[in-house]
């Protein structure tokens, strides 16, 4: 079975651990986390763990984020969306939907929370771009893995894709604009994120031709 964890668990702190660092209390590191200011990764244990080069980065700066006011958190609030339409009516049309079984499913809401996650704090620090794509593809290679496993064909697994894709622009395109971006990017938002998720794809199809070549254990 894939893991859900990231390669380098080096990379990632514990709650715990970056408060110390910062200097802050739990609840405003989760604040920050929420509105994208912070790459977080949950555990399958729901935990949060915090981007090492996030902490530091503040660390060096000295600099203290203050996420834009208003409306819920964009993260969850995708999240939301993304699980009303997989429950609509609609949803009963789509063949791929129906491979997935509650272990499955469980998994595949830590990657696509992960995403999420990932995605929106890109937006609000499109510097780290370079760093974003590594970890959208590590993302996209575990999607592809998984699917392959699942038994998916190529064809429904590029359907997930789409669904998932216009799915979460949906979701950020309806959210009120000051809630979804902390630090607008100079360039079209949305333009941004369908970027992300070419590599994301790629990604997926790579990883998913490899485990369908690979030979049996």
């Amino acid at each position: 079975m894939a893991k859900t964890s990231p390669a380098s668990e080096e990379r990632w702190l514990t709650l715990g651990e970056a408060c110390r660092l910062l200097e802050v209390n739990a609840s405003t590191l989760r604040q920050w986390a929420d509105h994208g200011v912070l790459t977080i990764f949950r555990t399958p244990g729901k935990h949060r763990r915090f981007l090492r080069s996030d902490i530091q980065r503040l660390l060096e700066t000295g600099a203290r984020p203050t996420p834009a006011p208003g409306g819920p958190a964009p993260g969850p609030r995708a999240l939301r969306y993304i699980q009303r339409r997989l429950d609509s009516d609609r949803a009963a049309s789509m063949t791929w939907l129906h491979k997935f079984d509650e272990a499955s499913r469980a998994r595949m809401r830590l990657l696509g929370r992960h995403l999420v996650d990932v995605t929106l704090a890109w937006l609000a620090q499109p510097r780290r771009r370079n760093e974003t794509v590594e970890e959208v593809r590590a993302i996209g290679h575990q999607y592809g893995r998984e699917l392959a496993q699942m038994g998916l064909s190529y064809c429904e697994m590029v359907e997930a894709f789409i669904f998932f894709r216009n799915s979460l622009l949906d979701s950020l395109e309806r959210a009120p604009h000051h809630s979804v971006l902390v630090d607008q990017p100079p360039h079209n938002p949305w333009r941004q994120v369908e970027s992300l998720t070419d590599e994301l794809l790629l990604a997926m199809s790579g990883a998913y031709e490899r485990s369908n070549h690979d030979p049996p254990a």
